[in-house]
């Protein structure tokens, strides 16, 4: 920033700095959104005493030539009387908020006029993004992926609790809700509230695969969703009845602090409690596997087996298991010669997504033709 201080002269060395840095402004030499030096940066560089820079610098802000931005730094902004390079143009996000909230106290607004003004302009203007609403959060990971792979995009996932909590997170979102979850989203407030109630897939393909075993076998469920294990208990527990046993793989993807990268398959028995509208939690205990000797008897008083000891001892362990049934994301890291792969979102849930997210790319391009 180029500026010369003559101490001789008879206009005052505070002058010469405010005028020079209009000048600097006008002629583009210092454009909006460009930092000044700190007080003291300046102060060395001219030579001057730091106050005359402060009050230099306080007077610029109060007149509408600069504005404080956090960390007392202090930025040019653009101003009705000076000219700028790119046209007068907002550089940013920060500078177009620094021109309202300058805007709304020069005309003795408030700061809460002004956001509530901001939210209501916000709560009215079509939605520009997806936003998956998750019942549990290993259930947001899996719809995530499919829609990905449906989609090309991966949207955010935020839970019911947390948009209740924070209904303003909502804001510009078309709301990719599981159909149960959608009354629990009244209390988001939109003008124009946009959600696209999902269905999850169905299952009777793969109830069918047990019902035609002809051998008693070993089905297992393996999937990164507590959620997943509980409601596939639940299906499969009346074809497998006694004739097979039924075990529950929780797949964990590596963590920061895990350093093989690999990801961990444990034996759990998942039990679940409601936390209302429409979401679960989730209690897993491990399941103890019991060495031959204590192994109890299979049918109540006879003496087990081999095969069913095997069974029993090698629950843990995949290759025990006659018929795997794996969510869309544990299918592809493990290898099993019998796994059967079961996408969570529907068919045409993931056709109503693809159309919604085409439908706001086409208002995205009108809006920038339309500017």
């Amino acid at each position: 920033m180029r500026i010369y201080i003559n101490k001789l002269s008879e206009v005052p060395v505070r002058e010469q700095l405010h005028e020079q840095i209009i000048f600097l402004m006008g002629t583009g030499e210092l454009s909006m959104g460009d930092n000044l030096p700190s007080v003291r940066e300046l102060a060395r560089q001219l030579k001057v005493h730091h106050n005359t820079v402060s009050h230099v610098y306080t007077d610029l802000v109060q007149e509408g030539w600069l504005v404080n931005r956090r960390g007392s730094r202090v930025v040019a902004v653009q101003h009705a009387g000076g000219v700028k390079k790119d046209g007068g143009k907002v550089g940013n996000l920060d500078d177009l908020i620094d021109l309202m909230v300058r805007f709304a106290r020069e005309h003795a607004y408030s700061l809460q006029q002004l956001a509530a003004r901001i939210r209501e302009r916000l709560l009215a203007e079509p939605p520009d993004h997806l936003l998956i609403v998750e019942p549990e959060k290993e259930i947001g990971y899996l719809m995530r992926e499919e829609i990905r792979r449906a989609i090309g995009q991966a949207p955010p996932a935020y839970t019911v609790s947390r948009l209740q909590q924070d209904p303003s997170s909502a804001i510009g979102a078309v709301l990719l809700a599981p159909c149960y979850l959608v009354d629990g989203l009244e209390c988001i407030p939109s003008r124009n509230r946009c959600i696209v109630p999902l269905t999850y897939s169905l299952a009777e393909g793969h109830l069918d695969l047990v019902r035609r075993l002809s051998q008693p076998s070993a089905i297992g469920v393996l999937s990164v969703s507590p959620a997943f294990l509980k409601t596939a208990t639940g299906l499969l527990a009346p074809v497998i009845g006694v004739r097979h046993s039924l075990h529950t793989f929780l797949m964990e993807f590596p963590t920061p602090n895990n350093r093989d990268g690999r990801p961990s398959i444990r034996h759990y028995e998942v039990k679940d409690y409601p936390t209302g509208s429409g979401a679960r939690s989730f209690v897993m205990a491990e399941r103890k596997l019991l060495p031959p000797e204590t192994a109890p008897p299979a049918d109540g008083g006879q003496q087990a087996n081999s095969s069913e000891e095997l069974l029993l001892l090698s629950a843990a362990d995949l290759g025990a298991i006659d018929l795997l049934f794996c969510d869309s994301m544990t299918h592809a890291a493990v290898k099993h010669p019998r796994r059967i792969m079961h996408r969570l979102v529907s068919d045409q849930s993931l056709l109503d997504i693809a159309s919604a997210a085409e439908s706001l790319v086409l208002q995205a391009t009108a809006r920038m033709k339309a500017e």
